[in-house]
């Protein structure tokens, strides 16, 4: 009959330590642990844009003067969603500047130095304009 009273004191000596805040799982902990789960993780660093190298052509866009041209890239690595957003805005300033159309209007745009061919030289050799930052060179052409 000992034996069976000291299981029962055992058995009730564990409960109770479990009760009485040493163990890790009370109602604050599990809350804490829940409201983890459901909060969204912090953003992570933007990821670096893919560089397209010479001979890519990174899309296409209107000239100003509304012909379809290529983008493409013709020296060094150049972000295409970066460039096609230049051309565009390059086009728009030709567009909006009577001495843009058709006569080598240059620009800057976001840093890059843009100029047109002559409508001359645009019928020659295909090349409507360029873009250039650096070492990076960007023509518009015929498609």
């Amino acid at each position: 009959m000992r034996g069976a009273r000291s299981l029962a004191a055992l058995a009730a000596a564990a409960v109770l330590s479990g009760c009485a805040g040493g163990g890790s799982e009370g109602p604050q902990a599990g809350s804490a642990s829940r409201l983890a789960e459901n909060t969204p993780a912090a953003p992570g660093p933007t990821p670096s844009p893919t560089l397209a190298e010479a001979g890519t052509v990174c899309g296409k866009v209107r000239t100003a003067a509304d012909y379809p041209s290529e983008i493409v890239v013709r020296k060094g690595r150049v972000d295409c969603e970066e460039i096609l957003r230049v051309f565009r805005g390059y086009y728009k300033e030709l567009a909006t500047n009577p001495h843009g159309l058709g006569g080598g209007g240059g620009y800057t745009i976001d840093g890059w130095e843009c100029g047109a061919t002559t409508a001359v030289q645009a019928e020659k050799t295909g090349r409507y304009a360029t873009c250039t930052k650096g070492d990076v060179k960007v023509n518009a052409v015929r498609p």
